[in-house]
């Protein structure tokens, strides 16, 4: 008997390449991980995540009719965000090194000018490599952000994820920049899943 595939939700692939980006991908990780050993810590808490992740589920279902609705925007969107990674990954293409392997040659730089063995973390995420990575990479993330409200306008329930003053501090420590870059795509990468599933949603109840 063929298996028959039920229908999703848009393939975006700028959305799976900014996931793919391996500071990005390192940092979802790491989130992922967190949020199960919360739902897992305690019965309660499975049983209410449990219950979310189950609603979210059927809400995606139901707004599956009226997806097709906002095909052109959500492929227009699409392939700007793609042609703004074009860019980023042409100009810096050290935005696809693994993180062990970006640190890995930027601490043997380091090392061979580091006065002590101590300065060596800070000096690695504070080199002109990692800052110019993850501003460019901060950069392309807050330019998807304004098309994403673009072309997804947030609505009430939205105002906390409304593009703003995200942009990382250029005074920030390396540290601190590349936290924030981790950070922010994570953020993009949930908001742009909320607004598609919302405003399918209210595409199909309209």
């Amino acid at each position: 008997m063929t298996k028959v595939q039920k229908p999703g939700l848009p393939r975006l692939e700028a959305l799976e390449r900014v996931a793919n980006i391996p500071i990005v991908e390192s940092g979802i990780e790491a989130t992922e991980k967190i949020y199960s050993k919360i739902r897992e810590s305690n019965p309660l808490i499975r049983w209410y995540l449990t219950l979310g992740e189950k609603s979210l589920a059927t809400g995606v279902q139901l707004a599956l009719p009226a997806v097709q609705l906002l095909e052109s925007p959500i492929h227009q969107l699409d392939r700007f965000l793609c042609m703004s990674l074009d860019v980023v990954e042409k100009r810096v293409p050290s935005i696809n090194l693994p993180p062990q392997t970006m640190y890995s040659e930027t601490r043997q730089y380091v090392l061979r000018r580091a006065d002590s063995v101590k300065q060596l973390g800070t000096a690695v995420l504070d080199s002109r490599v990692t800052a110019v990575t993850v501003d460019a990479l901060d950069r392309a993330l807050t330019t998807a952000d304004k098309y994403v409200d673009k072309y997804l306008p947030p609505d009430g329930q939205d105002a906390a994820d409304v593009t703003g003053a995200d942009a990382a501090d250029g005074a920030q420590s390396g540290r601190a920049r590349a936290t924030h870059a981790v950070q922010h795509g994570a953020r993009l990468r949930r908001k742009l899943q909320r607004r598609l599933t919302r405003q399918a949603l209210a595409e199909a109840k309209a």
